[in-house]
């Protein structure tokens, strides 16, 4: 061998990563490491199959590579992008040994292949070349990285201060938006004349308006930091804390009420306080805002309207005591001169002359009349109180009517009027309040027969409207009319239409009040006024109806007239009444008249007395009187009710007071019923035989 290698084969390895050693078969029998990375296929394989010469070019077989023992070589990697040169060697035998290098220049190419600086032999100059190529590659790499790196900051630094400047301008341009938006609101808070106010958690005075200070006379730097709830009057605080402690709690959003505010001045002004809570994002409760509106002037009103009121309220209660005292005193002797009047009708104190006979007729008829215009009064009053109650129940039109007329026919006859009816075939049953249409009934009536000539003619007209459902009584007469002047104040209490001295009718000027007012306290009720001077008058009073059919129970609306006849009483056998009143001439007049009739009378003249002679005596029945010294006859009636032993005893209440509510006291107090004075004896002497036939044994008649 003209060369060899004094190196072990791990030495060569590990000198010549790359070395490729080759048999005389042609055949590679040993790689490098490095060699084996690159083209691991080349172990076993024909050199000429992995490889190609490139200098010299006549390299190709193992024939041609020995004979370039020592010499310098350039060849190619078929199946790789790597070229390699280095020198043949000769090894012992035949074989020949190739130590290569690697021809790379740029580190991304030693990438490419798989390799690394340690796949290069330490000794391998390539390997330093490559280790500086690295470096400066590296070096140029971070250089480029680095100005790229900057640039992308320069570049990202613009942006975000355009962005920046954006930002800037949007804030400014909000800003500026809420400058102005809070000059706005504040404008309009300042120029509130409501005070609003702003408090903290703990109710210390944050924000105040200017109006603050015509609230509380205190002026807005003064009063912040100030607890708004101290300026709340001590009488109001109770209640206030009250109002305010749902919202504290969260229960409601707001609250509103009207409070005592105190002001520097000493004195305080009524507000009307409207606060509401505010919250954090948490829901947490931070504080409230409110407004306070002066509401002094109307407290200062509706303290006035109360203080009216009440005054009217006393009023009405001195007016109602004064009627109440006035129809006591009126009824009493009035009830005494009807009584005595009835008993000498009846020829209780024996036979009477015509002539005395129409005497006591003018005297009963005068009564009765003054008895009328109490009760007008009363009713009248009862009415605009609202205390008239109405005792709506089925009445008979026919008897209505019949009732009504017998009343006016004494007054009608002797002015030889001709006075008539007609009654609708549909017009049988009325709901209506008896009493109170047959006095408006009677009223109309009345002044048709007064203001009508002698020889005229006064109608009574009923008939229905089925379709509107109503019924209407029309009272026509051929009077003397009403000018259309007169006729808007014809229906006001106490007002005539003639009310000059020389007037040629009498009256008070209450009847048509009464109808007016009668009639509308019936829903849907109404009176109108047809009429033309000299021609007569036709008043229709117009009610709800609603067809029924005809009950022949229905009687109630014919109750017996006629002032001056007596009706004739079987006198009864001996019974025991007991009469207690405190009036003298009212018990001789009862006395005597029951006593004709029968009776035997006991008498007392109070309370106690009454209670005393029941007791003892166990009268069949008791008329009490109410107003009575030492024990009135409410209290009475309780007392005997309570005894066992007279708790059954009938008792009638008789009595002057005729107000509203005293026949409901005298029921509810235990009598059996009540009678108004003055009242006809003989309607009082039926009444006590029908409560006696009721309670009693069988009543004997002569």
């Amino acid at each position: 061998m003209s060369s060899r290698i004094g190196l072990s084969p791990e030495q060569v390895a590990r000198a010549f990563p790359f070395h490729v050693a080759i048999a005389a078969n042609g055949r590679i029998v040993q790689v490098g490491a490095s060699m084996a990375r690159v083209s691991p296929q080349a172990l076993g394989s024909l050199f000429s199959d992995q490889f190609t010469t490139r200098k010299p070019t006549t390299l190709g077989s193992y024939d041609a590579l020995r004979a370039c023992v020592d010499a310098i070589l350039e060849i190619a990697c078929r199946h790789v992008d790597l070229t390699l040169s280095g020198q043949v060697m000769q090894v012992d035998g035949d074989g020949l040994l190739l130590l290569l290098s690697p021809r790379i220049t740029a580190v991304e190419q030693m990438s490419a292949l798989g390799l690394s600086l340690s796949d290069f032999a330490h000794q391998d100059i390539l390997a330093e070349f490559l280790m500086l190529v690295r470096t400066k590659d590296l070096a140029l790499a971070d250089s480029e990285q680095l100005s790229f790196s900057l640039f992308q900051q320069r570049q990202a630094l613009h942006d975000t201060n355009q962005q920046l400047a954006s930002e800037i301008a949007e804030r400014q341009r909000i800003e500026f938006a809420l400058a102005e938006r809070e000059n706005v609101y504040r404008s309009v808070l300042n120029g509130l004349r409501e005070a609003v106010v702003q408090t903290d958690a703990d109710g210390r005075c944050r924000y105040l308006n200017p109006a603050w200070f015509d609230i509380s006379g205190y002026e807005v730097q003064e009063a912040l930091g100030t607890m708004f709830l101290d300026g709340i009057h001590p009488d109001d605080r109770d209640r206030n804390l009250e109002v305010f402690a749902p919202m504290r709690a969260g229960e409601v959003d707001s609250c509103r009420h009207d409070v005592r505010y105190l002001r520097r001045d000493g004195g305080f002004v009524w507000v009307d306080l409207y606060a509401r809570q505010m919250k954090d994002a948490e829901g947490n409760y931070i504080g409230m805002v409110g407004t306070l509106n002066d509401v002094t002037e109307r407290h200062e009103h509706e303290d006035r309207l109360m203080k009216a009121n009440a005054a009217l309220s006393r009023a009405s209660r001195l007016k109602d005591e004064f009627l109440s005292n006035m129809s006591h005193e009126l009824r009493t002797p009035l009830n005494n001169i009807l009584g005595i009047v009835e008993s000498l009708s009846e020829h209780i104190y024996g036979a009477l002359e015509p002539r005395q006979a129409k005497a006591l007729a003018l005297v009963e008829a005068s009564g009765r009349h003054l008895l009328d215009l109490i009760n007008d009064i009363l009713d009248l009053s009862k009415i605009e109180a609202g205390k008239m109650t109405l005792d709506i129940m089925p009445t008979s039109v026919a008897q209505l009517c019949s009732a009504a007329l017998a009343l006016v026919r004494n007054a009608a006859h002797q002015k030889q009027l001709q006075v008539t009816q007609t009654i609708s075939p549909e017009a049988t049953t009325l709901l209506v309040d008896q009493r109170g249409m047959k006095q408006v009934l009677v009223n109309l009536l009345s002044n048709a027969v007064k203001f009508t000539p002698t020889g005229g003619t006064v109608r009574l007209d009923v008939s229905v409207d089925a379709k509107a459902g109503t019924m209407s009584f029309a009272v026509i007469d051929s009077g003397i009319g009403i000018a259309e002047a007169d006729q808007g104040r014809l229906f006001q209490p106490f007002t005539q239409v003639d009310s000059s001295l020389s007037r040629q009718y009498n009256g008070t000027g209450l009847g048509l009040a009464l109808v007016r007012r009668m009639v509308e306290l019936h829903d849907g009720g109404r009176v109108t006024l047809q009429s033309e001077p000299g021609k007569g008058s036709c008043f229709t009073v117009t009610l709800p109806w609603t067809p029924t059919t005809p009950k022949a129970a229905v009687e109630k609306g014919a109750e017996p007239s006629g002032a001056s006849c007596p009706i004739p009483i079987a006198r009864t056998s001996q019974r025991r009444l007991l009469v207690a009143d405190d009036t003298e001439t009212n018990v001789l007049v009862l006395r005597q008249y029951l006593e004709a009739k029968g009776y035997e009378v006991l008498t007392a003249s109070d309370g106690l007395q009454a209670v005393a002679s029941a007791t003892e005596h166990h009268p069949d029945l008791i008329i009490m009187d109410v107003q009575m010294p030492e024990l009135d006859g409410l209290s009475a009636i309780r007392r005997l009710r309570a005894q066992p032993d007279t708790a059954t005893i009938p008792i009638f209440a008789f009595t002057a007071l005729a107000m509203s509510g005293d026949r409901e006291r005298c029921l509810d107090a235990g009598a059996n019923d009540y009678f108004s004075k003055p009242v006809k004896l003989s309607a009082l002497a039926t009444a006590i035989r029908s409560q006696l036939d009721a309670t009693a044994a069988p009543v004997e008649t002569p």
